[in-house]
C-alpha cells in the first residue's frame, strides 16, 4: 500500500478510538435513527462501528437521547412496539415525536429537535421528557 500510494499506512485499533471517545462523552445523541437501527440498538447487536459504540457506552450509565424518524411499511403501532422495548431500557431518553403528517405519512414518526436541548436537561437528571408522543 506505501508503494501504490506513497503514505505509510496506519493501523488504529476500533476498540481504542471507541474507549478514548466514550471519556470524553456526557451524553450521547443520537437522531434521525431509523427503524433498522431501533431494531438493532433493542436486539443489542455490535455488527457497524456506531452500534458497538453505542453499546460499550451504555455500559458507563451515561444518558443516550434517541431522536427517531421512522418511516414505516408496517402500522404505527408496530413501530411503537420497538420504542416501547428501548424505552423500557436503563438511561435510553426519548427526545419527543410526533406522526409527521397523519394525511399524508400517517406511519411515519418523526423527532421534534425544538426538544433536543431540554431532553438533555431531563436526562442529565436522569428523568425522561414528558409527553414524549405529541399529537400536534
Amino acid at each position: 500500500l506505501e508503494i501504490i500510494t506513497n503514505f505509510k499506512p496506519i493501523f488504529i485499533n476500533r476498540c481504542e478510538i471507541i474507549e478514548n471517545l466514550i471519556k470524553k462523552v456526557d451524553i450521547l445523541i443520537l437522531v434521525r435513527l431509523n427503524s433498522k437501527l431501533i431494531y438493532d440498538l433493542k436486539d443489542k447487536k455490535t455488527d457497524t462501528l456506531i452500534l458497538d459504540f453505542i453499546n460499550r457506552y451504555k455500559i458507563t450509565n451515561k444518558p443516550i437521547l434517541l431522536g427517531i424518524d421512522i418511516d414505516s411499511k408496517k402500522s404505527i403501532f408496530e413501530s411503537l412496539k420497538v420504542v416501547e422495548a428501548l424505552y423500557k431500557k436503563e438511561n435510553f431518553y426519548f427526545i419527543p415525536f410526533r406522526v409527521a403528517n397523519p394525511l399524508t405519512k400517517p406511519n411515519r414518526i418523526l423527532f421534534m429537535p425544538e426538544f433536543i436541548i431540554k431532553t438533555c436537561y431531563y436526562a442529565l437528571s436522569g428523568k425522561q421528557i414528558e409527553p414524549i408522543i405529541s399529537f400536534l
